[in-house]
């Protein structure tokens, strides 16, 4: 599993069907995000529509919010 600590890419094997409305894609990968302590769900979706996470870098979000608040 990859990403942070609310959102995570996950490998599906076997494949599931696609969530997209009229996919007919295998999911073989799927996010899956927390919505609770204790349950977590997953959303599987083809190669096609899986946009992947990008972690962010908290360092540079803190600075760059430091910056903006500076300018104003």
């Amino acid at each position: 599993m990859k990403g942070n600590a609310s959102f995570q890419q996950i490998t599906l094997h076997p494949p599931l069907p696609c969530v997209y409305h009229g996919c007919d894609g295998e999911a073989t990968s799927a996010i899956a995000y927390e919505v609770s302590e204790r349950e977590w769900r997953m959303v599987p979706t083809c190669e096609r529509h899986m946009h992947p996470i990008i972690a962010r870098n908290r360092a540079t979000d803190d600075a760059a919010r430091r910056e903006e608040l500076m300018e104003r």
